[in-house]
């Protein structure tokens, strides 16, 4: 009801405002302009003066004739041609992540401090996703858009938080009049896509208004529509055999056969003569094409309206903007598995207690005489769990200028904004049930006196056993199968929900104009202040691991709030101007800013900047600059202080931890169930005498745990004291634009960024690779005290209490929010343009932009760092590919534009966990070789279209675009889709950081105007 309310006041404030406007045109003394001029706002990104360019920076701009030309239904399609960006060459349709939404620079954002600054027109929209409220600029309509203007610099002397490695501003249009529709459809390889825009708009004398909104829709992409993903053993490019043992009918491993007659193997089926070692290379099963979605079918409808008005006389005009956006992605999941327990009666003798023999069951042909087996099934019997999201915003800014005299101008901004984010699972694969129809208990190892829950004594039993309540995986799906009706609607009914509420409220009052006049011009000054406040309310409802009825029994709701307040100044001074006459110096100018903002939980920070410009001739300048920068840790991440700082659940049980190397954690060999590896692959070398690396395993009842040996504990920041990241940030550069060159345009900047204490939570390899973050992993050989228990849960603060699961816990991993990441990145960025009109030949244009690393280097202590420059995996957060860039051949004969474009990422290193060539590492962490091998990408897309001049289609457009015009898959990445190794943004032997599996796709397009 509060929502609504909070809407109700916002929808009421736009009308009365636009009612005013419609009343008030005639008494307010206008000047008569057709696009309501006055003093209406001047969008200036890396400043807080007005009318100006920033000192010392490049800002790189995607101008309405470049969005214009690409034509995108989205402005994450604006993004990805933008090297600068991270997201350049990424599918630019929602990935499995709400962080491909939200754009980042040089690869420094995508984590808990996401260190580029995303604003619409200056100004901060309300986070959403499920992990730390990034900025989703999509909910803007493309059609919309004015212009995007990156500055990559660091930025928080301007905005505060986040403007680490630089600021993403979104310049929506100031007005419109006319009516403009967009329609258009693609297609590629099991894909299509719908779009649609209109954009209205009108004026009056002092004033105008326009309307606009977009409909964006995607398919799906199933991971069987892409073989080269579904291969499951990809020994043969370059990878690894990533077959398992879940099958359909299931894998039987004997474990409690009649006298004589056991087996060490598991069997294929209960018709296997012939057993296999349970080893990577022999499984048999490939399980991925059984993975549901690649890419999740999206649709999105956004609008958004801008209102404007002069008042006496145009000194004051004011301005509001409603913005509204509805998302929905929907993507199958990949099947459900289980290895768990069995039990039967075989020639009168049964195992397990009495009513736990399932009625279906059967030996192995290979150990006839097998009473209790272990199986690995995967669930065929149900449709595929959907996964879920949406994202429903609403936003508006209310913005007054005022002009106070011919050289002074104030400005009063007030953003309101909620993100209600969801995401979910329906018809989600219900472990437990199936383990109740398997065993008759909750549990794979079929414990009946174990609890369910851990730190709770709860046990449900599904007791005794009968063919109308029982789990039948010793036959296939389809007809042969004898499960029963309700137990396969059981399997599909773990429902999961978690929603987000973000609201956000941002104020800012700015004053600007001329201070006096220097010989060298006037000496400019904006001071101002600004309050900033977020509170986020997180409900978290899942099912608590006691079967189909227990959904929504686990509910935990996190509330979250911070208060910013903010001060604000800036100078720029002008030393020498052009009428001074001095040698090599046209015009050379300072710029000095500086920022002060108290936090209400990190506490106060302030941050200045200094910049130059030296003009040394027409078409010829250099620029400097100098900032630090920080990042206020995300509420998400520093965790609920009445919840024990807890942000996803608290501790929960562990999955399989991969190869750990065992010379860091003494006794780690001796937990029952370790499994020696070797190259990602198990050993027959046993684990307890003398392996280099240990793999925890998740097999039932190696240790009487059911497989779960550890608690993993998911904190906020706060736990650990959680502090802001700062950064420091220099970049020197030189803008050539000769005049004996007209349509030469030419920018390289050299940036160097230093990022202290990032705030994440590292990977378990880093937690095992990594001295300084070794204390984060605690081995426990005989089994946790609950004394250790108790303080890993932090037990008084409302995170998991009670007694151990019977069998014990062994490993207990605090993957905690922490500061412990810092980088050192340095590289060159290029922008380059020329054009030239070649008479009856028409006009070219070539153009390209790059980004080129020439350091990119990681540490954990402030002190000993290492390069990992032209990798990825490694930290799964940065990725650091040495360069990318977009080029451009343009040519424009009459009504006739045809651009084409070159995407090219080079060769690079894979340094995930599951790389086939294991990383070597020293004593403190530092990559020293390894890694595999991933080729490079080049892409090429063309843009075609027609301009109609005369005639009733005369303004009008129609386009062909074609992107990725030799269908180039993206280049192979070794990766695991069901393994748990490290964090790394690549998924199913792809890498999402810089690659697409969309594959060709060809656009056809109408732009008609009136």
């Amino acid at each position: 009801m509060g929502n609504l309310i909070w809407k109700l006041n916002l929808g009421g404030a736009t009308a009365a405002l636009l009612a005013a406007a419609a009343i008030l045109p005639s008494a307010a003394d206008a000047q008569t302009q057709g696009e309501g001029g006055g003093v209406e706002q001047v969008v200036v990104t890396g400043t807080n003066l007005r009318g100006v360019a920033p000192v010392g920076s490049h800002v790189a701009s995607i101008t309405q004739a470049d969005i214009e030309a690409i034509a995108p239904v989205s402005v994450s399609q604006v993004l990805s041609t933008l090297p600068q960006l991270s997201n350049a060459g990424t599918a630019a349709q929602g990935e499995n992540s709400y962080t491909f939404y939200s754009p980042n620079i040089h690869n420094l954002a995508a984590s808990a401090s996401n260190s580029t600054l995303v604003v619409v027109d200056g100004m901060r929209i309300p986070g959403g996703g499920p992990q730390w409220a990034e900025a989703d600029p999509n909910i803007v309509p493309v059609i919309a858009l004015q212009r995007v203007e990156v500055l990559a610099d660091g930025a928080s002397s301007v905005y505060g938080s986040d403007a680490v490695s630089g600021v993403v501003n979104f310049i929506t249009r100031r007005n419109f009049d006319g009516l403009q529709g967009n329609v258009q459809f693609g297609a590629g390889d099991d894909y299509q896509t719908e779009n649609a825009s209109l954009l209205w708009g009108t004026h009056w004398d002092g004033g105008n208004v326009y309307f606009a909104t977009s409909y964006t829709y995607g398919s799906n992409i199933p991971i069987t529509a892409r073989n080269y993903l579904t291969l499951g053993n990809f020994t043969p490019v370059g990878g690894t055999n990533q077959n398992q043992t879940q099958c359909s009918p299931a894998s039987l491993h004997p474990t409690s056969p009649v006298a004589g007659s056991g087996s060490s193997y598991w069997y294929q089926g209960p018709g296997a003569t012939t057993g296999y070692a349970n080893s990577q290379p022999a499984r048999p099963c490939n399980n991925e094409v059984y993975g549901g979605d690649l890419i999740p079918r999206i649709r999105r409808i956004n609008a958004m309206t801008r209102i404007s008005q002069d008042f006496f006389g145009g000194r004051l005009n004011i301005s509001d903007t409603l913005l509204y956006n509805d998302l929905h992605t929907n993507q199958r999941a990949p099947a459900g598995t289980i290895t768990a327990n069995a039990y039967g009666t075989v020639n009168g003798v049964s195992s397990g207690v009495a009513g736990q023999q399932n009625p279906f069951f059967q030996a192995p042909a290979g150990a006839l005489n097998t009473t209790a087996e272990q199986i690995a099934w995967v669930d065929l019997l149900d449709p595929l769990p959907i996964l879920t999201s949406t994202e429903d915003v609403i936003y508006n800014r209310i913005d007054a200028n005022y002009t106070i005299s011919d050289n002074w101008h104030a400005e009063l901004d007030w953003v309101m904004g909620q993100n209600n984010y969801m995401n979910g699972t329906t018809n989600g694969f219900c472990t437990s049930c199936a383990y109740q129809a398997l065993n008759g208990t909750s549990l794979s190892n079929g414990s009946t006196t174990q609890t369910d829950i851990a730190g709770h004594q709860v046990v449900s039993l599904n007791l005794p056993l009968t063919a109308a309540n029982a789990l039948d995986v010793w036959n296939p799906a389809g007809t042969a199968n004898k499960t029963s009706a309700a137990v396969i609607r059981s399997l599909a009914s773990n429902n999961a929900t978690q929603n987000i509420y973000n609201s956000t409220n941002q104020m800012r009052a700015s004053i600007d104009g001329t201070l006096f006049d220097l010989p060298g011009g006037p000496v400019k000054a904006a001071f101002g202040a600004e309050l900033y406040y977020q509170h986020i309310i997180k409900d978290n409802v899942a099912a608590n691991n006691t079967g189909a009825a227990s959904y929504g029994s686990a509910l935990t709701r996190y509330h979250y709030h911070r208060v910013v307040y903010s001060t604000f100044a800036e100078v720029q001074v002008p030393i020498i101007s052009p009428q001074m006459d001095v040698p090599l110096v046209q015009a050379f100018s300072i710029d000095i800013s500086g920022r002060y903002d108290k936090f209400s939980d990190v506490g106060p920070t302030s941050n200045p900047k200094f910049a130059m410009d030296w003009q040394i001739t027409d078409g010829l300048k250099f620029r400097a600059n100098y900032s630090t920068s920080f990042v206020a840790p995300p509420l998400l991440s520093i965790g609920d202080p009445s919840l024990g700082y807890m942000y996803a659940g608290g501790a929960s049980t562990g999955a399989e931890i991969d190869s750990l190397p065992a010379a860091n954690f003494p006794g780690i060999a001796q937990i029952p169930g370790a499994v020696c590896t070797v190259g990602g692959a198990a050993s027959s070398t046993p684990a307890s005498t003398g392996c280099p690396f240990v793999t925890l395993g998740n097999t039932p009842g190696t240790n009487g745990t059911g497989g779960n040996q550890g608690l993993e504990r998911q904190m906020g920041g706060g736990f650990v004291n959680v502090k802001p990241e700062t950064g420091l940030a220099w970049s020197l550069g030189v803008d050539f634009s000769p005049t004996w060159l007209p349509g030469l345009t030419t920018s390289v900047t050299l940036f160097n960024n230093t990022f202290k204490g990032a705030v994440n939570a590292a990977h378990i390899q880093q937690t095992a690779n990594i001295p300084s973050l070794n204390h984060f992993l605690t081995i426990c050989p005989t089994a946790c005290t609950q004394t250790q228990v108790d303080a890993f849960t932090n037990t008084g603060n409302g995170a998991t209490t009670g007694a151990l699961p019977a069998g014990g816990i062994y490993y207990l991993w605090a993957h905690d929010e922490t500061n412990f990441l810092y980088l050192k990145v340095q590289g060159v960025d290029l922008d380059a343009n020329y054009t030239w009109d070649a008479g009856d030949w028409g006009a070219f244009h070539l153009g390209d932009y790059a980004t080129i690393f020439t350091q990119f280097q990681e540490g954990y202590d402030g002190l000993n760092y290492f390069s990992i420059m032209n990798s990825s995996g490694f930290n799964g957060t940065f990725a650091s590919v040495q360069y990318n860039t977009r080029g451009n051949v343009g040519w424009a004969g009459g009504p006739i534009v045809a651009d084409l474009f070159v995407n090219f990422t080079p060769s690079y290193r894979n340094w995930n966990s599951t790389a086939v060539h294991p990383l070597i590492t020293s004593a403190t962490g530092a990559v020293l070789g390894g890694g595999d091998v991933v080729h490079s990408w080049t892409t090429l897309d063309i843009n075609l279209a027609y301009n109609f001049v005369d005639g009733w289609l005369g303004g009008d457009q129609v386009y062909l675009h074609v992107n990725n015009i030799f269908d180039r898959n993206p280049p192979f990445i070794n990766t695991t889709a069901n393994g748990t190794g490290a964090s790394s943004n690549a998924a199913f032997g792809f890498n999402a950081f810089n690659a697409s599996p969309i594959g060709r796709t060809v656009e056809v397009g109408m732009t008609a105007k009136l």
